[in-house]
């Protein structure tokens, strides 16, 4: 039995019904009971509809099984004041041997948090600026490989994408890394490890982005064709789509465990 109010579904409903509305503290109460290693989560909102607050500020430090791991941030903006001043900075991963001894030496206790900022690159159609394309390729890269080789299910790991489509989408100014990313959502999970996925372009991510997590954040989405794709979540579409044209400023419709559970959240919304 769920830990917290929202609405359980099972089967196809004919008409869209109205999803409750929770306060911020029984989402959180519905996750700690629902949420564990291995599990992926899906984020998707327009720009400035609150996807990075509602992890960095919102969930990882309500939720002990996500704080306690180790995390690793792909910021690909970088000066994002949301997201700068979370965890340790880094411009490569894996870190150097002195950088790795330096923090052998620090407290125990300290959370294994890092911010990996994506060198900044840009795209011009005569190939000038492919080397710093190539650049920023060869860092992410690097970084998702090795972040995958050392998830282990004794120590559960969480890898955030800031944004999803700036590295899966196959057009430029993407870094077109889409299979990297998707051996995360299918494999990592056997190692502990979770990959949460931000997007404020849903047409830009993988199919992967829809139906591998067990649960999605979905902001406001005014765009018909944007809101096609949600019917690759599967389950109630009829509902979801009519949810999320509904919703207000910051709100999100939220769909756990595979959607059988539905409710509307805002963080810190008694």
């Amino acid at each position: 039995m769920s830990a917290a109010p929202g609405t359980e579904y099972r089967g196809t409903l004919r008409q869209p019904r109205r999803v409750e509305r929770v306060s911020w503290r029984a989402h959180v109460a519905w996750m700690r009971e629902h949420f564990h290693p291995g599990q992926h989560i899906s984020v998707i909102v327009p720009t400035g509809g609150g996807k990075s607050f509602l992890v960095i500020r919102g969930l990882l430090p309500a939720l002990p099984a996500v704080w306690r791991s180790r995390i690793l941030l792909v910021d690909d903006k970088g000066d994002d004041p949301t997201t700068r001043d979370f965890g340790e900075p880094i411009d490569r991963y894996p870190l150097p041997l002195v950088r790795r001894m330096q923090r052998g030496r620090q407290r125990e206790d300290r959370p294994e948090h890092y911010r990996l900022i994506v060198p900044d690159w840009t795209w011009s159609p005569d190939g000038s600026t492919s080397r710093g394309v190539e650049h920023a390729r060869r860092v992410v890269g690097t970084a998702l490989d090795a972040w995958y080789k050392e998830a282990h299910e004794g120590s559960p790991s969480v890898l955030i994408l800031d944004e999803t489509a700036a590295l899966t989408g196959v057009k430029p100014p993407s870094l077109n890394m889409a299979p990297v990313v998707k051996r995360n959502w299918r494999k990592i999970r056997y190692r502990a490890g979770s990959q949460i996925a931000l997007t404020q372009a849903p047409l830009g991510v993988p199919s992967e982005f829809y139906h591998q997590p067990t649960h999605l954040y979905l902001g406001p989405i005014l765009d018909q064709e944007q809101r096609r794709r949600m019917r690759e979540i599967g389950g109630n579409t009829k509902t979801i789509e009519y949810e999320v044209e509904q919703l207000q400023d910051r709100e999100f419709l939220f769909l756990g465990n595979k959607g059988r559970h539905m409710h509307i959240v805002m963080v810190g919304r008694s």
